[in-house]
């Protein structure tokens, strides 16, 4: 519905599905990487590393569903960052998607940075969109995918955030 102040969407649950079902992700260039330390470790390392090369960087996937909304351990780190970083000199080894406990994007959809930032308003940690964080970690998968993603459509849709 549009109104004075905007646009406004009429069922936010039923939005939030079809993103679900048809967003395609932020294309770009993707790399994956096998890390020893924790995923949250790993995470960590980046945001400070992007932080010492004046490049940006936000977690999606476990590593920002496990800052928003803890519920299951998380299996892989998802990164998304304005250009690359030097993975070798933290202790990453590159890999295959299959055993990658990192996913690294240079993200051609710019859109991550505009929710990004949307959402900065909201939290303290440096995270994509909710959206997309759930987007990413239901893409990884696993047993408890399902129930994570839910509860991070709660938090969003359940409270009332934008």
């Amino acid at each position: 519905d549009r109104s004075a102040s905007g646009w406004q969407a009429t069922d936010r649950w039923a939005l939030w599905d079809m993103f679900m079902d048809e967003y395609v992700g932020a294309g770009g260039v993707t790399t994956y990487w096998y890390g020893l330390d924790s995923i949250s470790d790993q995470s960590k390392a980046l945001v400070a590393a992007g932080k010492s090369a004046d490049v940006r960087v936000v977690t999606s996937g476990d590593s920002a569903a496990d800052e928003l909304a803890p519920w299951r351990v998380p299996v892989r780190a998802v990164i998304y960052a304005t250009s690359g970083i030097a993975l070798e000199k933290l202790g990453f080894a590159q890999t295959t998607s299959e055993r990658a406990t990192l996913q690294f994007t240079v993200p051609a959809d710019h859109t991550v940075w505009a929710t990004a930032d949307f959402w900065a308003r909201y939290t303290t940690v440096a995270t994509v969109d909710p959206v997309i964080a759930a987007w990413d970690m239901r893409r990884i998968g696993g047993p408890d995918a399902g129930e994570a993603v839910e509860r991070i459509r709660r938090l969003v849709l359940g409270r009332g955030l934008p």
